[in-house]
């Protein structure tokens, strides 16, 4: 194929990437957080630019901390990062070991908390920094849920690919609060 009228020809640096699946401002509205399949990107507002890039393979969405210093972020294999914003840098760095994994899983804003619900549907906290389980409670957040939402999401999970939640859990920015619902 021999093309006419090309003006000008480059290799892109860095090259395009996947769309940017999530958007975020920090809490002090300095930074900008996006991410997109295999990286998480960390920009200034003002002015608007690119600070610096994480490989970020397989991670669930990253968040700031409450003090818009650094920014965490945990992958499917349970391996959590953090990294802090002005030395662009990778601070920490955990991998949890829990046995038999996590179905649902959330990293607390701050990073220092892992939440667990397991096949079970019971509720574990662990910290971060030693892995150890600090709290634990049997649940039965499943008790009324009709089979035919479940297996609706289950379906609707796997034709997607998108992950199949049977409970939803999320932090307060603050880290203080877990919130646990079923469907």
């Amino acid at each position: 194929f021999r093309s006419t009228g090309v003006v000008d020809k480059r290799v892109l640096d860095p090259p395009l990437r996947s769309d940017i699946s999530s958007l975020k401002f920090s809490p002090d509205g300095k930074y900008v957080l996006g991410q997109d399949d295999s990286s998480v990107f960390v920009l200034s507002r003002e002015p608007l630019q690119l600070l610096f890039r994480i490989d970020a393979e397989d991670s669930r969405p990253a968040q700031f901390t409450p003090d818009s210093q650094s920014v965490v972020f945990d992958t499917r294999k349970m391996r959590v990062e953090e990294w802090r914003i002005a030395d662009q840098e990778r601070t920490s760095v955990h991998e949890m070991t829990i046995p038999r994994g996590c179905d649902v899983a959330r990293l607390s804003p701050d990073g220092k908390t892992f939440a667990c619900i397991r096949h079970t549907l019971d509720l574990e906290l662990y910290d971060v920094a030693t892995g150890n389980l600090v709290f634990s409670k049997k649940c039965s957040y499943a008790e009324g849920l009709p089979g035919f939402v479940v297996l609706n999401e289950i379906i609707f999970a796997a034709t997607t690919g998108e992950e199949f939640e049977p409970v939803h859990m999320s932090f307060s920015q603050d880290s203080r609060t877990l919130l646990v619902a079923n469907l």
